[in-house]
């Protein structure tokens, strides 16, 4: 399990090396306010590639297996006013996500929160992308 600093983020190794492809395909995914789906199998880096290409900038980091928490912080970002300062949200291990209530009730904030302008979304999980979200997938809002 990833390690947390005083902020509740991921820790970022100072000898960390970002794979080039995929920091490229990070930052065209910024750029164009594409939603980013990370996934590989355990212990392949994508914490550590994700929290390396964001420590400069302030973002919420959440994680999928606290859904209270989630839904709560999700919930309250999207009922904000929306605001010309960019607001980046994290949620890391997406997999766990198991409960059809959890799945139902998270479903329409992700579509809220990936139309906004004003937030960048960046999940994280050890799976591809779950037919759950496959809905999201098909409508070309997610990138891979």
């Amino acid at each position: 399990m990833q390690q947390l600093n005083e902020n509740g983020k991921p820790m970022v190794d100072e000898h960390y090396i970002r794979p080039a492809n995929a920091e490229k395909i990070m930052r065209n995914a910024h750029n164009a306010r594409q939603t980013l789906y990370v996934y590989a199998p355990t212990g392949f880096g994508k914490t550590s590639f994700v929290a390396d290409m964001l420590q400069r900038r302030r973002y919420l980091y959440l994680l999928a297996g606290d859904t209270d928490r989630l839904l709560e912080e999700l919930a309250a970002v999207l009922a904000a006013e929306v605001d010309n300062k960019e607001t980046i949200i994290v949620i890391d291990d997406l997999h766990l996500i198991e409960s059809d209530e959890t799945k139902e009730r998270l479903l329409p904030i992700l579509q809220g929160l990936i139309v906004r302008s004003d937030i960048w979304l960046v999940m994280i999980s050890r799976a591809d992308v779950p037919s759950w979200l496959k809905s999201l997938y098909i409508q070309n809002i997610l990138s891979r």
